[in-house]
């Protein structure tokens, strides 16, 4: 084992990257998840490293939560929120925690601890982990790993005052995120809110004169989304208007030729090229009216795609709004467990592989693993909207 560890907490840094503090300090968020995710990455390109992970510790418990993986590891290890692990068998993970100071792992293979990484687990080669304090408590570990050059006693020391500094941000932003909650809970809970959540859900149904599959999608894709929203923690306020932006996320197609809508064959490069003007069209309709929420994007940005790849503008990854990243997933979902007026739906298992097979490149790691969460737990209140079909049975 080549271990390399810190006699103490308080030792003079380097300076830190004012350009990262800046950054979190200047962005706003909807959720607490997407604070860690911008607090890792700025972790991880400081140190040059490849991998990072960051931990929220529960003392009275003596237990780690996943916070969040790095954008690297999603690939190839599935998220997972919920679970709590002792200290005691978290092994290389909480090493920090245990010694209350940064320490480093230059030859992890050579690792000879029992605690060590489970079978299976992504390769890891240099490891180094601080611990997370916030007023004199131990809240979280964070660490990095496989970075070019082994690790240096300074690398731990610059990490360390990064850590402590950005944390306090990260302490202000979730504060912010709890006030904003509110403030949309209460203009939630107002007559006005629920009429326009009603008269979304009419419109909707009124596209059902016109085009019966649009209709019954627009309210799976919305139920689907709450779904997914629950399973990520996301305040009350903001899963009614993530309700309400994929109810109406089709709403442009009111304004597309109904022999389009229901061709009963494939459409030709013209028509789709047309038919995807909708999201465009639907932005359109709303545009006057302002919402508490950001509607318009995810009714314009529900095509858009990580990797840029979707349409209309291509925009990549936290330029799109989390709320549309969640109503692709269901659409795509739903989409393909679904008849069309012009195929017969692929089905569930194709789905499913489609989501996975897109994971971290088109589609939000975290949105997928939700949903595959969900999927895992639904019942059949859930699955009469798929007649028929069991996700059990099709996922063996």
């Amino acid at each position: 084992m080549d271990k390399v560890e810190f006699s103490s907490r308080s030792v003079a840094s380097p300076s830190v990257p004012e350009e990262w503090l800046q950054l979190l300090h200047s962005r706003s968020y909807l959720y607490e998840g997407l604070v860690y995710q911008d607090f890792l990455k700025a972790a991880v390109e400081i140190t040059k490293s490849k991998i990072g992970y960051f931990h929220l510790f529960c003392e009275e418990k003596n237990t780690i939560k996943l916070a969040v993986w790095s954008d690297a590891v999603l690939p190839i290890c599935t998220t997972t929120h919920t679970q709590h692990y002792p200290v005691k068998n978290a092994g290389i993970w909480a090493d920090s925690l245990r010694l209350l100071q940064p320490v480093i792992h230059n030859d992890y293979p050579r690792q000879s601890s029992p605690n060590g990484l489970p079978e299976g687990h992504f390769p890891i080669i240099r490891h180094l982990s601080v611990p997370v304090f916030h007023h004199d408590q131990v809240v979280g570990i964070l660490g990095v790993g496989n970075s070019e050059q082994p690790y240096a006693q300074l690398m731990g020391y610059d990490l360390m005052k990064f850590v402590q500094q950005g944390y306090v941000i990260v302490e202000q932003k979730i504060s912010e995120i709890v006030s904003h909650r509110n403030t949309r809970l209460e203009i939630a809970q107002t007559d006005t809110v629920s009429l326009l959540v009603k008269m979304v859900s009419c419109l909707t149904g009124a596209a059902s004169l016109r085009d019966e599959y649009t209709s019954r999608h627009s309210q799976n894709v919305a139920e689907l989304s709450v779904k997914i929203a629950q399973q990520m923690g996301l305040g009350d306020a903001a899963i009614l208007g993530l309700r309400l932006g994929s109810l109406g996320h089709d709403i442009g197609k009111i304004a597309i030729p109904s022999e389009i809508l229901t061709k009963p064959r494939e459409l030709n490069p013209a028509e789709y090229q047309l038919i995807k003007t909708h999201v465009e069209r639907g932005a359109e309709i709303f545009a006057s009216m302002d919402f508490p929420w950001p509607i318009l994007e995810m009714i314009s940005q529900h095509h858009e795609r990580l990797d840029g790849s979707g349409y209309p503008n291509g925009l990549r990854s936290e330029a799109i709004v989390l709320e549309a990243r969640i109503i692709a997933v269901a659409d795509v979902f739903d989409s393909m467990a679904s008849h069309r007026p012009y195929r017969y739906a692929p089905g569930i298992i194709k789905a499913l592989e489609e989501l996975k097979r897109g994971r971290s490149i088109v589609y939000d790691p975290y949105v997928v693993d939700a949903l595959f969460h969900f999927l895992e737990e639904a019942d059949e209140s859930f699955w009469r909207l798929y007649p028929n079909v069991s996700f059990h049975h099709h996922s063996k």
